[in-house]
């Protein structure tokens, strides 16, 4: 083979493989959103065996480094001090590990009675720092940083950490 056509083939090869890999990195992406999604309206249930069952065997919490147990205990006591409820969220941060099998996330939140409502935050969906902006006049505010993995295609939580903002303001990650 000529090798002009060589290296284009080559060329060409690599560009599709970028195209692929950026598409499946995609993908993972919105399927850890979607994760998050199920998380919130689990969380809105009240459906603490639903959530649980989106976390590994060896699923840890923080602060405090509370297993499922211990979770599952902690989230009973909040959902009867919340009542029926709401979570309000901006779109969440997603980074991709390089292996593609492990991933992080970071979801700031506010939980608001259910029949609260916060007119506005829906169109700030796409830009979490006006949203956060927002919302902080309005409620009090957490942080949730998850990590990730893949097993057998599917992912799932593995460690959880959970942090209110304090003080008169805050600057997120």
């Amino acid at each position: 083979m000529n090798p002009i056509r060589l290296k284009g083939l080559v060329a060409g090869l690599l560009i599709l493989w970028l195209l692929a890999s950026a598409c499946s990195r995609e993908d993972d992406v919105v399927t850890l959103q979607a994760l998050i999604k199920k998380g919130s309206a689990l969380a809105e249930k009240h459906d603490i065996p639903g959530l649980l069952g989106l976390t590994s065997g060896d699923f840890t919490a923080s602060p405090g480094g509370h297993d499922r147990q211990g979770v599952k205990g902690i989230l009973g006591l909040a959902f009867r001090h919340y009542g029926p409820l709401r979570v309000l969220y901006p779109r969440p941060g997603i980074d991709l590990g390089p292996s593609k099998q492990r991933a992080s996330g970071t979801v700031y939140f506010m939980i608001v009675k259910k029949e609260l409502s916060y007119p506005g935050l829906e169109a700030l969906y796409s830009n979490p720092r006006a949203w956060l902006a927002e919302a902080g006049e309005n409620a009090d505010l957490y942080r949730l940083k998850l990590e990730f993995k893949k097993t057998s295609g599917k992912w799932i939580v593995v460690s959880a950490r959970l942090d209110p903002f304090r003080g008169l303001g805050f600057e997120p990650d």
